[in-house]
């Protein structure tokens, strides 16, 4: 932003002044000159405090105000608007007599000449400049010059530079907006805002002062309420046609957002795109690419194609737009068509925009209370538009969004979306609960219970899955394959930042929903298994199978802080099953290394399975129960094994097994036709990720002290 000069009149005996700042402010229509702070050696006399005494050459003088630097910092730190600076500086004491030695001129930020914003050319080389005009300060005295020392914006400075460089060379410069307090231990949201044509530019802060459309995110307040990185890239060019077509910096986008993610602590369920006109169109574009990649999306003003927009169906989406928008509104129109012809669920509403803001948010309310994944508001008529507002064609288009971003409950919507594992093409099959009743596969369901204080036992799909609660952060304990974010159901019910996963085994029933985590602990060779699905998931797109997974052994050590997780190999069932001993909680998590109904050695032979049990026994003194994945069990379950196993190598030979292992058989069909699987077991026909055929080796099945064990 170019700096200026302030010209001056000093009156006679006044004394020294020091410094001269500038306080600027961003709303829906973008940066402007709000107040002017003139700072001088000694507190203003009386003389100097009468507001005609002032005068700004083409910008009006509202009020006047005398005050110390400690007390206009402040209510610039808290973000007030200038305009209620006086009400916030008197009220307490309203007869109070101005003091200090800072005059603040609180200018009328709504005339035009207020506005840093400059248009330069025309048409496709139209160049939007970032420029704060002269001021001309004019006292009753003779004139002197005065350097402006300092220009300040309350939410804009707080936005960092960057610029990335992709791995083929192309280069994108940002702005980021970091978390006040920001702590690694835990993941924030991330905003992502794209800005419009008509801010195209050669400073890369235009994306934030364009409009409030970064900026909104950032503000304290709003902080205080969803807390967030919010990203603004710069985009010096037209990047999105309306042939339906995208530049380079599309893609360089997301890569940038991925770098980000590397660099700081976000929650890669949780970045939330937004864009205006071609920003808008550019993250259409993006929802389409990278199907998944964002928790949910408010797409202001823009438009797409109808023919391709039906694979964003599944995204929570939340469309704005003007009903006199002449592309934007028709078009945006028929692409929510072809994507209700595809099966997606939507919810329309609409509202005058010169609504009070509780009514816009009543309204918005109403829409989202339908629970649908896609929102398709508008604006009515021409209510974007104010009385004097020049008509044009396209101003309907460019006025939706100064006022998009103001509708609070919009925003809240989009911070209470998550991004979820597409589970929707099988929305035709059925999954059994434990109570008889059925749900679709693509419903997120939960079951849980406390099985000591601090550690719970979640069902969703699969096997059951745990959570153990530390002083400041939880480990989930395997994941399942349900739909829904467990992770953010994990962090709800224990009210602590559930980052990481420990994975018994590779199983899909127990690693699918891995991909909603920052990282999972596994076994060595599980590594590369984890994310194999399971043979009855064939078309199911499991959108993220990247992250990160990181190889343990026997002795790794898990550190909650008060509690400590220590690690055992017990690799039989896979041959990457581990044990998990919780001294703590005294609990041993074994995965479905020890069931119930009976044990088949996969991978281990007889003598290695009793050396396991050995091994976990040699611990019996610090653990008093067992969770696994088919519940939880007394310490008799290890106990019972143990004895079989001893027993059957102290020379006693089982009987010729046949081969039927303890599986339960197909479900019958739903009420429809559907197929329907248990939600306690692997689908029917799985047989797991790698595990070995029982029936190609001659086995033995030997019962003994309440336990059996199938062996070769």
């Amino acid at each position: 932003m170019k700096c200026m000069k302030t010209v001056c009149k000093e009156q006679k005996g006044q004394t020294e002044m020091k410094n001269s700042t500038i306080i600027t402010e961003i709303d829906g229509q973008g940066q402007k000159i709000a107040a002017v702070v003139l700072e001088f050696g000694e507190s203003i006399k009386p003389v100097d405090m009468q507001p005609d005494n002032y005068a700004v050459e083409n910008q009006t003088v509202k009020e006047l105000l005398v005050c110390s630097v400690p007390e206009w910092e402040k209510l610039f730190r808290q973000q007030l608007p200038a305009e209620k600076w006086a009400e916030e500086l008197y009220k307490s004491t309203p007869e109070r007599q101005p003091a200090g030695n800072c005059v603040i001129l609180i200018l009328d930020k709504n005339r035009p000449e207020a506005s840093v914003k400059r248009m330069t050319g025309r048409g496709p080389g139209a160049r939007l400049v970032i420029a704060l005009p002269e001021l001309e300060i004019r006292l009753k005295a003779e004139q002197i010059t005065v350097t402006v020392t300092a220009v300040k914006d309350a939410v804009a400075d707080n936005f960092d530079k960057g610029q990335f460089c992709c791995n083929d060379g192309y280069s994108i410069s940002y702005n980021l907006f970091i978390p006040e307090g920001y702590d690694p231990e835990r993941t924030y949201p991330l905003v992502l805002f794209m800005h419009d044509a008509g801010s195209c530019s050669d400073d890369v802060s235009a994306a934030v002062v364009q409009g409030n459309g970064a900026a909104v995110w950032a503000l304290r307040k709003e902080q205080e309420k969803r807390q967030c990185f919010v990203l603004a890239p710069h985009y010096p060019e037209k990047c999105a046609e309306d042939d339906f077509t995208v530049g380079r910096e599309a893609d360089a986008t997301v890569e940038l957002v991925k770098e980000l993610m590397k660099r700081y602590s976000i929650d890669k369920n949780r970045i939330y795109g937004t864009g205006q006109s071609m920003g808008c169109m550019m993250l259409c574009e993006l929802i389409i690419r990278y199907p998944g990649f964002f928790g949910g999306c408010f797409l202001v003003a823009g438009q797409w194609n109808p023919e391709t927009m039906p694979a964003a169906r599944h995204g929570n989406l939340w469309i704005l737009v003007s009903e006199m928008d002449e592309k934007a509104f028709p078009i945006m129109g028929a692409c929510v068509g072809s994507m209700k012809a595809a099966g997606a669920e939507i919810s329309c509403g609409s509202w005058d925009a010169h609504s009070p803001e509780n009514i816009q948010n009543e309204a918005a309310e109403k829409v989202a209370s339908k629970g649908a994944g896609i929102n398709f508001t508008w604006f009515e008529g021409d209510s974007v538009l104010e009385p004097d507002d020049r008509r044009f064609p396209g101003a309907c288009h460019v006025k939706t969004w100064e006022k998009a971003y103001q509708v609070e409950a919009i925003r809240e919507w989009l911070f209470r979306q998550q991004r979820e594992i597409d589970f929707s093409s099988k929305h035709n099959i059925l999954i059994r609960n434990t109570d008889g009743t059925c749900l679709p596969m693509d419903k997120p369901y939960y079951d849980v219970r406390e099985v000591v204080p601090g550690v719970w036992q979640i069902m969703s799909s699969g096997d059951f899955s745990y959570c153990i609660a530390g002083r400041k952060r939880a480990v989930a304990i395997d994941t399942g394959y349900g739909a829904g974010n467990i992770r953010v159901y994990l962090e709800q019910l224990c009210g602590l930042p559930v980052r990481s996963v420990i994975n018994t085994h590779s199983h899909f029933d127990h690693t699918a929903d891995n991909t909603y985590f920052d990282q999972a602990y596994m076994a060595y060779k599980a590594v590369l298994l984890a994310t194999i699905p399971f043979a009855s998931f064939a078309g199911i797109d499991f959108w993220e199978k990247d992250y990160e997974r990181i190889g343990v052994g026997e002795g790794f050590i898990c550190d909650l802080g008060d509690k400590t997780l220590e690690i055992f190999d017990i690799p039989d069932h896979t041959e990457d099953g581990i044990a998990i001993l919780d001294r703590a909680d005294r609990i041993l998590f074994t995965g479905d290394e020890f069931m119930a109904f009976g044990k088949i050695l996969s991978h281990a032979s007889l003598a290695e399975f009793y050396g396991y049990t050995q091994k976990l026994l040699g611990h019996r003194s610090e653990f008093d129960i067992i969770c696994a994945g088919g519940g939880v069990f007394p310490v008799s379950l290890l106990e019972n094994y143990d004895k079989c196993a001893e027993y059957i190598l102290s020379g006693h030979q089982g009987e010729v097994f046949d081969g039927n292992a303890p599986r339960p058989g197909k479900l019958p069909p739903g009420p429809n036709g559907e197929i329907v699987y248990d939600r306690m077991m692997p689908h029917f026909g799985d047989g797991g990720a790698g595990k070995m055929g029982i029936t190609e080796r001659k086995m033995y099945s030997m019962e003994y002290a309440g336990a059996k064990i199938v062996y070769e």
